[in-house]
C-alpha cells in the first residue's frame, strides 16, 4: 500500500487487508478523499471500487443474450396453426424460431422471415410477413398474425393473442 499524495487516495494489491494510516502531517490535504481516508479502510474502498467498476460493465454484458420468445421455448420446433380465435380449421401456418430473434413461416402459397421485436412475452415482428410470392390467401392469415401482441409458450402449445381478444394457437410437430 502507498499513498498518492495528489489525491490522497491510497492503493492496495488484490487481497490486502490492510487498513489506512494517516500521511505525515505535511502531505495531508483537507479533501472529500482525505476525508474517507479516515472513515473507510483501504482494503473497503478497493473492494467499493471493484463493485462499481462491476456495475459499471453491467450494461454492455448484462442483457447480450436473447430475451425473445425464441428463447423461452419456442426454438427449432416446428409449430403449426391449429385454432384461430375458435376456428378449429384455420389456413395453414407454419412457423420456426431457429435462430435467436428470428422468425420462418410458411403459409399456403409462400413464405416468409422476419424478426422478432420485442422481448418475451410481448410479440412483435418486423418486418410485417409477406408471403413470397405474394399471394392473397395468406393476407388474412398474415394479417392476423401481424397482429399479435403477446405470446405463451407452454409444453407443446403456443399462443398468441392481442388486446382485442384475437388468438392464434400453434402445436408444435413431433
Amino acid at each position: 500500500m502507498h499513498w498518492n499524495t495528489r489525491s490522497a487516495a491510497c492503493s492496495a494489491t488484490p487481497g490486502s487487508s490492510t487498513f489506512s494510516k494517516a500521511p505525515p502531517k505535511s502531505r495531508r490535504k483537507s479533501s472529500p478523499v482525505a476525508c474517507w481516508d479516515k472513515i473507510a479502510p483501504c482494503a473497503v474502498r478497493v473492494a467499493l471500487r471493484r463493485a462499481l467498476t462491476g456495475l459499471a460493465c453491467l450494461p454492455l454484458t448484462g442483457c447480450a443474450g436473447d430475451e425473445t420468445l425464441t428463447a423461452y421455448g419456442a426454438d427449432h420446433r416446428v409449430w403449426r396453426l391449429v385454432e384461430v380465435k375458435g376456428d378449429t380449421r384455420p389456413p395453414p401456418l407454419l412457423l420456426t424460431f431457429a435462430a435467436a430473434g428470428q422468425i420462418q413461416g410458411r403459409t399456403a402459397c409462400g413464405e416468409f422471415a422476419g424478426e422478432l421485436a420485442a422481448p418475451y412475452p410481448w410479440f412483435e415482428i418486423r418486418p410485417v410477413p409477406r408471403s413470397t410470392p405474394p399471394c392473397r390467401a395468406d393476407a388474412t392469415v398474415l394479417s392476423a398474425l401481424a397482429g399479435m401482441t403477446q405470446s405463451e409458450v407452454s409444453g407443446d402449445v403456443l399462443i398468441l393473442r392481442n388486446d382485442s381478444g384475437g388468438e392464434m394457437v400453434f402445436r408444435a410437430d413431433g
